[in-house]
């Protein structure tokens, strides 16, 4: 698959994967000691929801940015390990908590995630989010302030920390568990406006070639840092 360059985040993105990979090495020394001892060691299991052009299935098995350093590197150092795609933050926290996964890909930082998560110094992206309308119902918005698109039906996916503000404020929300499925809801019409990942978003549609039926709003939803996190 050839990439689109879409963003200056792409750029960010494959500067900070390095230093993402160089926080697996820490956790792996307890394996080392292992290895030298003759003991063997389990998979480093990966977990991450599917967003293209970051990690997605393709041909039955995980492709894109992502899952191309991920796999550069611990076939380099020669590390056994899997990468598991779930479209479900919810989920994926779960698995966390529950020690089945030893690292999640892209994860925003918040005090309840904490807990159970160990963050890194360094995020893995920074991503901007924004509302997502229909091109032919752009004019309807004023803008993508929160306080403007009270009375409109707003897309919301569950596991997502948006913000503080967006979960505490009067939008009529319609909550469902899988980001995936905003999109074609937002394009039939079943809602109004959605706040997406704004360059994996624009970058689906230009594949899919419905780019030319979103508009975004401005400003932005947010701009946040994200990590690659470890379970404790």
């Amino acid at each position: 698959m050839r990439y689109i360059n879409l963003d200056d985040n792409f750029l960010m993105l494959r500067k900070t994967l390095f230093f993402s990979c160089l926080i697996i090495i820490a956790f792996l020394a307890s394996d080392a000691d292992a290895k030298s001892r003759n003991l063997k060691v389990s998979e480093f299991v990966v977990m991450a929801n599917p967003q293209i052009p970051h990690k997605f299935m393709q041909d039955n098995k995980p492709a894109g940015i992502d899952a191309d350093i991920v796999k550069l590197f611990f076939e380099s150092e020669k590390i056994p390990y899997r990468i598991e795609l779930i479209e479900s933050d919810n989920r994926l926290l779960l698995e966390a908590k529950q020690g089945r996964a030893d690292m999640l890909l892209l994860f925003s930082r918040n005090l309840e995630r904490e807990k159970f998560l160990i963050y890194p110094d360094i995020s893995y992206i920074d991503i901007t989010w924004n509302f997502f309308v229909r091109a032919d119902r752009a004019n309807e918005f004023r803008s993508g302030h929160l306080e403007d698109l009270i009375g409109f039906r707003v897309g919301a996916t569950e596991g997502i920390s948006y913000t503080d503000r967006f979960w505490s404020s009067n939008l009529t929300l319609d909550k469902v568990a899988k980001n995936s499925l905003q999109i074609t809801k937002l394009l039939n019409g079943r809602i109004d406006t959605v706040p997406l990942n704004t360059i994996n978003t624009r970058y689906e549609a230009q594949l899919g070639g419905y780019l030319h039926r979103l508009h975004i709003l401005q400003p932005p939803l947010k701009f946040k840092s994200y990590y690659n996190v470890f379970s404790k």
